[in-house]
């Protein structure tokens, strides 16, 4: 399977009716523990389109290590995101052999990251996509920040 996934940060953005719409777009530096959105738009070849396929993103620190964090239970798992198989289909009117997207947005729970170099890898039917990562600091929130 040929698969190309795009990937930006954002201050926002919602994936409705295969369309991304997006607020404040191709960041690179997030302050830690502030919300933010992840943007994927997966290009998926003609041929693999009636194939279900799993998409995800998992997060990674400069040492490429996945991080990890703490579940409702305590239990120590990997950051990561990951959508149920998706059929994407070919849509009526659909010229063959055009690829189709996938578009996803999500919001990571804004968990407290120590500042450093973190990257986003995509992945289709578990398979980590080395082409598709992206890479993204994170700083410091300022001291009156966090008085408050």
């Amino acid at each position: 399977m040929t698969t190309k996934v795009m990937l930006m940060l954002a201050d926002g953005a919602h994936a409705v009716n295969g369309r991304i719409y997006v607020l404040g777009g191709v960041i690179r530096t997030i302050m830690s523990g502030t919300p933010y959105s992840v943007v994927a738009v997966v290009e998926v070849a003609y041929l693999d389109a009636t194939a279900a396929h799993t998409y995800g993103v998992a997060l990674f620190d400069d040492e490429d290590n996945v991080v990890m964090v703490h579940d409702d239970r305590g239990n120590e798992v990997r950051f990561e995101f990951t959508l149920p198989p998706i059929d994407t289909g070919i849509p009526a009117g659909h010229r063959p052999g055009l690829p189709l997207d996938v578009i996803l947005a999500f919001q990571p729970p804004p968990i407290p990251l120590d500042p450093g170099v973190y990257e986003w890898k995509a992945s289709v039917d578990g398979d980590t996509l080395d082409d598709s990562r992206l890479s993204f600091s994170v700083i410091a929130p300022p001291p009156q920040a966090l008085a408050a």
